[in-house]
């Protein structure tokens, strides 16, 4: 990302201009209203009546507050079209059945109790992402990142969600918004060894040669590990944990432990509770403590 400026007023045209990030806006964004709004009206604005709030965000909405770091439009401009763009799934507010909703979801943004929430947010997120709602997972998670631009939990699950929708380029967007110190943290592990999974079904070989050339050479480790991802690279669960097993089986030490690796990766990004996940360690374990 380009960063060194100048930053000059762009025409329509050019779109988005800013010397802030997206998640800098926010942040920054929120800091400053809230300061604005202890100054006016003696209290942040999540405190504020509702006719106060509403009093504010329409002079966000014209560029009539003087927020110091950026246009109050630009700030109003971008909370909107993230909002409008499915980000808000509260059930509290009906969730994404009424557009009349997003205002007062946007409100809740600006105060503390999402912030108070976001446990419990990402918990439920968490688990709608397990029974295949992607979309409702997906605006649960982007609502706690607006209001925690760097929660990790809620980048990771953003992240798989985009992945499993087949949006690759996405879900490593996501990933590059975690903050250094915790890209190696659990959740995010996770999605990055899913990613590099997806990243091998444009790579992958062909399967039936692959199985071909495993058959006539059984010994071919590297063939055998080829043919596990391919498989795994394809949805093939099952066949791609028989493979590699197969391959620990033969010799577990072969080119540094490399088949134990790859099912290790799979777990990964596999998850913990998924089936094959727990089918795999089972089977792995019978075969490295026989």
């Amino acid at each position: 990302m380009y960063r060194a400026g100048p930053w000059l007023e762009g025409t329509p045209e050019q779109g988005f201009q800013s010397r802030l990030t997206p998640a800098e806006i926010y942040r920054i964004g929120i800091q400053e209203i809230n300061a604005i709004c202890r100054a006016r009206y003696e209290r942040p604005f999540d405190q504020l009546q509702p006719e106060k709030q509403d009093e504010m965000l329409k002079a966000l909405e014209k560029g009539e507050v003087d927020l110091p770091s950026m246009s109050s439009k630009m700030f109003f401009d971008l909370l909107w079209r993230n909002t409008e763009e499915g980000y808000f799934a509260d059930p509290s507010y009906g969730g994404k059945a009424y557009r009349s909703a997003i205002k007062a979801f946007v409100e809740r943004l600006l105060g503390e109790e999402a912030a108070m929430d976001a446990a419990t947010a990402i918990d439920a997120a968490d688990k709608a992402l397990e029974a295949g709602d992607l979309q409702a997972a997906a605006e649960v998670y982007a609502a706690v990142l607006q209001q925690d631009p760097q929660n990790v939990a809620a980048l990771a699950g953003l992240a798989r969600c985009y992945l499993k929708r087949g949006d690759t380029a996405r879900a490593e967007q996501t990933l590059g918004l975690v903050p250094p110190d915790k890209r190696d943290s659990g959740p995010v592990a996770s999605v990055r060894a899913a990613l590099d999974l997806a990243k091998m079904a444009g790579k992958a070989g062909d399967t039936a040669k692959l199985e071909a050339k495993v058959a006539a050479e059984p010994a071919n480790h590297q063939a055998r590990i080829d043919l596990a991802m391919a498989l795994a690279a394809g949805g093939k669960k099952s066949e791609a944990l028989d493979q590699l097993l197969e391959a620990v089986r033969r010799d577990r030490k072969w080119n540094e432990e490399a088949a134990r690796k790859q099912l290790v990766q799979l777990f990964e990004a596999w998850g913990p509770k998924d089936e094959a996940t727990l089918e795999g360690r089972r089977r792995l374990s019978s075969i490295l403590f026989s």
